[in-house]
């Protein structure tokens, strides 16, 4: 049985609503999305969808560290949370 795919918008609140992962994790959007397709939340088409939307909205900021590169610093909740506020009042 194939569940229906959710809408960008959706996927954009899931991840608002998963959002205390960072809290416990640390990491980014990218670590939070990864959390939800293992926990199978979402699916991975829906993983790539995501995946694509927050590539093509990035913000301007890049912060690069030694595990990597992150559009806000890593952990930091607050950032995020507007950030996809933000994007689903858009959609």
């Amino acid at each position: 049985m194939k569940m229906e795919t959710k809408t960008t918008k959706e996927l954009l609140q899931l991840l608002l609503n998963n959002i205390h992962y960072l809290e416990k994790f640390g990491g980014g959007l990218c670590f939070v999305m990864s959390i939800l397709y293992k926990n199978r939340n979402i699916s991975y088409d829906e993983y790539l969808t995501l995946k694509t939307y927050l590539i093509m909205n990035r913000p301007k900021n890049l912060h690069f560290l030694l595990k990597g590169a992150y559009y806000w610093t890593p952990g930091k909740k607050n950032p995020r949370i507007k950030w996809l506020k933000k994007h689903i009042e858009k959609i």
